[in-house]
């Protein structure tokens, strides 16, 4: 099945609607590394939120300030979360795994 053809106007509208949610993203990222919203909040946000949902977990575990690029990647292969997944496809098992490690990690308890 082809894709149906969208107008120039379909076309622009859609350009901006991805050009405010990727700006919605950003700040939501930069709010966690300023300290101004922590992952608990973020997580728990996630299930009625679309930008939070569609952020990469990868994201938001680098962005939280005390974590470091590789003990990110360390937290997530630890827990099976490939890197390139959606806060939305976790599951509850993977949500409480990652905030127990985020949190660990924060805490100095590696």
């Amino acid at each position: 099945m082809p894709f149906p053809v969208k107008t120039a106007q379909q076309r622009a509208h859609a350009q901006a609607k991805t050009a405010a949610a990727r700006t919605a993203r950003r700040q939501l990222l930069d709010d966690i590394r300023a300290g101004r919203r922590d992952l608990v909040e973020v997580l728990a946000a996630a299930d009625t939120d679309d930008i939070i949902s569609g952020t990469k977990v990868a994201a938001l575990v680098r962005a939280v300030p005390e974590i470091r690029t590789a003990d990110a990647i360390g937290i997530l292969e630890r827990l099976s979360i490939p890197a390139d997944r959606t806060v939305r496809t976790l599951n509850a098992h993977q949500r409480c795994g990652l905030l127990d490690a985020v949190l660990n990690s924060t805490t100095g308890e590696r």
